[in-house]
């Protein structure tokens, strides 16, 4: 996947989600990204983060979703352009079926 790709960084980091989200991290530097997939169809599900050394507001979050009923062919290409996602709270939902890339980078205390 193209968002997945461009948004990864070099170390593999541990992670744990919540019940229906498929989740893995990566690291680079003072940047940590969060990949999530919503294996719900339907359903969205509400996040919470907490990682070590890092703010719980992320820097930024990008999403590709849709409607669940929405048909997705080559005629809606659209589909696929992911947007950005604010979280000022520590907080994100993530969309039924959706993916999304979410980076965070260290507190300045934790900086390399």
């Amino acid at each position: 996947m193209a968002l997945y790709a461009a948004h990864i960084g070099r170390d593999a980091v541990h992670v744990s989600a919540p019940n229906g989200i498929d989740a893995a991290a990566s690291r680079t530097e003072d940047k940590l990204f969060l990949h999530l997939v919503n294996l719900d169809r339907t359903a969205a599900k509400r996040t919470h983060f907490q990682i070590p050394g890092f703010s719980e507001t992320p820097e930024r979050i990008l999403e590709i979703s849709a409607a669940s009923e929405t048909e997705i062919t080559e005629m809606t290409p659209e589909l696929f352009a992911p947007h950005e996602v604010l979280s000022t709270d520590g907080t994100y939902t993530l969309p039924g079926a959706g993916v999304s890339v979410i980076e965070f980078t260290a507190a300045e205390r934790f900086k390399s």
